[in-house]
């Protein structure tokens, strides 16, 4: 295993995540990390499911349809929300919601 952030080749096993894949810890950087993100949705479907949530397809319609987390969709469209009122995503920031 090789570290993604210093490249050194020195790691060590350190346990499992709490999904049951291992860990890992960098000796040069001291990072930890595991293996690929299992998480991560494709672009062409994150593309999909953002224009199926602005055309009005309720978010769990979409988790049934596309396989993805209702949650995952939820988060894009509040991205997508935050891309077109870049003002309105500040404001929620400062607010802390």
């Amino acid at each position: 295993m090789q570290c993604s952030r210093c490249n050194h080749h020195h790691t060590q096993k350190i346990g499992l995540s709490r999904h049951k894949r291992q860990r890992w810890m960098c000796m040069g950087c001291h990072r930890t990390f595991g293996d690929k993100d299992l998480r991560l949705i494709d672009p062409k479907i994150k593309a999909l499911a953002l224009a199926m949530y602005a055309e009005g397809i309720a978010a769990r319609k979409i988790e049934r349809l596309l396989h993805v987390s209702h949650n995952a969709v939820l988060w894009l469209g509040a991205q997508r929300s935050c891309w077109q009122s870049t003002s309105s995503c500040a404001r929620q920031r400062s607010s802390g919601h």
